[in-house]
């Protein structure tokens, strides 16, 4: 799975999203999502709807795996406690570069 499918996957899995929507969203990667987006619809992960395109039962499974795997993985030898306070440290150095100025 490309990292754009991954995006893709967690997207589709907020709810349905338009092709137009979903170019959008990853906009910001310069790639146009049909490349990673049409493999989705062909393995059953996808699925589309008209212009509408929707996480299938077998998208959320895959990406209720992955995920588990992910945070397995990511997380592997930390002690209790580590995986907690890093997500507390990224998240205010989200806020920071948020609410701050570039000047």
């Amino acid at each position: 799975m490309t990292r754009r499918q991954w995006q893709l996957l967690s997207i589709l899995a907020g709810g349905q999203a338009t092709l137009a929507a979903a170019n959008e969203a990853l906009a910001p990667f310069g790639e146009d999502v049909l490349p990673h987006l049409d493999p989705l619809v062909t393995r059953g992960i996808a699925g589309r709807a008209g212009e509408v395109y929707v996480l299938t039962d077998a998208g959320r499974e895959l990406l209720s795996v992955e995920v588990r795997e992910m945070r397995e993985l990511t997380t592997a030898g930390l002690c209790d406690g580590d995986y907690e306070h890093a997500i507390a440290t990224l998240r205010a150095m989200i806020r920071n570069l948020e609410n701050g100025s570039s000047g």
